[in-house]
């Protein structure tokens, strides 16, 4: 009972964030740049690690629904979905994220981004704690 009490309490101290600025009309017509600047102020704001679930935690991946980060318009994950908060970060918790500019070589049939684009983020993460080996 005290370890099912302890992963309530993991779930529960997870930061939410309520804030909407990421999704709303008037951040989803901006220019690439106006949204690369806002969510780079936003990451470097607090530049604090995440950290790793432990065992006992990470069996709660599998009973959170995966479609919000999918269905959600904007570059945030909305903190509720049917009434219900939504995903703690389990895998990939930890990681780093810096602004990129991508050139397309341009010998592929893709369109979209893959055709280039001048501002955006990437994040690169470790889907587990690593060894000290």
């Amino acid at each position: 009972m005290k370890k099912v009490k302890e992963i309530s309490t993991f779930l529960n101290q997870k930061p939410v964030n309520s804030d909407d600025s990421f999704s709303s009309g008037e951040y989803l017509a901006s220019p690439a740049a106006a949204k690369q600047e806002k969510l780079w102020a936003r990451v470097i704001a607090d530049r604090s690690s995440g950290s790793f679930p432990s065992t006992l935690e990470l069996p709660g991946l599998f009973v959170e629904a995966m479609d919000p980060s999918f269905a959600q318009p904007g570059d945030q994950m909305p903190t509720e979905y049917f009434g219900l908060r939504t995903r703690t970060k389990y895998i990939h918790s930890v990681g780093v994220v810096g602004k990129v500019k991508f050139i397309s070589s341009g010998s592929h049939p893709f369109t979209g981004v893959w055709t280039g684009a001048q501002h955006g983020l990437v994040r690169l993460s470790s889907a587990a704690e690593p060894s000290a080996s």
